[in-house]
């Protein structure tokens, strides 16, 4: 995608070219603890709590069933530093070996994307606006 003046939207169309997958609540997925990949257990889909992000029912043999929330998928950036609270915390997810994305697994990151450019573009209207007349017939008083 073209570069922009709004770096925001730079960082959407960045985000638009790699989205998070989701997976349907009851999916089978892999669970990987503090995101080794040594320590990989079986796991349920939930919840869906955002774009690449689940809850999750992890099944650790001889262990209860345990929930995990807020688990991100290993693509996401967060994951880049092994030590980072969040995957520390909440491990990171994947689709089990063999199993890939399917295309509408992508579709509720790219919505959610579309939303936040169509946001900033309205935004960028009304500053605009109000640059070039001193008020917006839309802004809010």
């Amino acid at each position: 995608m073209a570069t922009t003046t709004n770096p925001l939207l730079d960082k959407i169309h960045e985000m638009m070219e790699h989205p998070l997958p989701t997976p349907p609540v009851g999916s089978r997925v892999c669970w990987f603890e503090a995101n080794e990949t040594d320590r990989i257990y079986a796991a349920t889909v939930t919840k869906i709590e955002g774009p690449g992000k689940l809850k999750l029912c992890v099944q650790k043999p001889d262990h209860m069933p345990m929930h995990k929330t807020g688990v991100l998928h290993r693509s996401h950036p967060c994951h880049l530093n092994k030590h980072s609270t969040e995957t520390m915390r909440c491990g990171a997810w994947d689709y089990v070996e063999g199993d890939r994305p399917l295309k509408f697994h992508y579709e509720r990151h790219l919505q959610e994307l579309r939303r936040r450019e169509a946001g900033i573009l309205e935004q960028e209207k009304i500053n605009a606006e109000i640059a070039a007349t001193g008020h917006s017939e839309r802004a809010v008083t």
